[in-house]
């Protein structure tokens, strides 16, 4: 399993890769798990005296679930089929979770940026799901972090037939 990744670009800036988000997917009698995405955990400058962290937070999950459809031709070389047509299509259900992982902050030699995030159940539409509730930024000075200015979001739902069904 791998679990941190570098990869250093040509101008020599390094970025590490140690955080993922994860799906688990069955499909019929076999079941994966997988890293989904690898998110950023640093950026250092070439000459390594500049450092971006990224830290991230549960972001909660989602789950979905569909049918996957197979049907099978076979195809001789010279393009024509071997079989007597088409099969008949045979489908499996599909059932994924992904985990989600939400950035959490972000600092650097001047300050930070903090983000903040729902509860899990305050999302009407998916309820294991978080929104950005506010974003803060700070600055370091003198080691003093003081708050510079705060980001608020508001959201409604789109509507279908006077029920909740979609975040916006």
């Amino acid at each position: 399993t791998i679990n941190t990744f570098y990869i250093t670009g040509d101008d020599g800036v390094a970025y590490t890769f140690g955080e993922g988000e994860s799906q688990n997917v069955i499909s019929g009698a076999s079941t994966q798990n997988y890293i989904s995405s690898w998110l950023v955990t640093q950026v250092r400058s070439a000459n390594s005296d500049d450092v971006i962290n990224f830290s991230y937070q549960n972001g909660g999950s989602q789950y979905l679930t569909e049918k996957q459809w197979v049907s099978s031709m076979i195809l001789n070389a010279s393009g024509h089929y071997t079989n007597s047509g088409f099969s008949t299509p045979q489908y499996t259900n599909v059932s994924t979770t992904i985990t989600q992982k939400n950035p959490y902050k972000i600092t650097y030699t001047n300050g930070e940026v903090e983000f903040i995030q729902s509860n899990a159940g305050e999302r009407l539409d998916l309820t294991d799901s978080r929104y950005l509730k506010q974003i803060n930024v700070y600055n370091y000075e003198n080691g003093v972090k003081t708050l510079i200015k705060v980001i608020k979001f508001t959201y409604t739902y789109f509507q279908n037939n006077g029920s909740n069904v979609r975040l916006k």
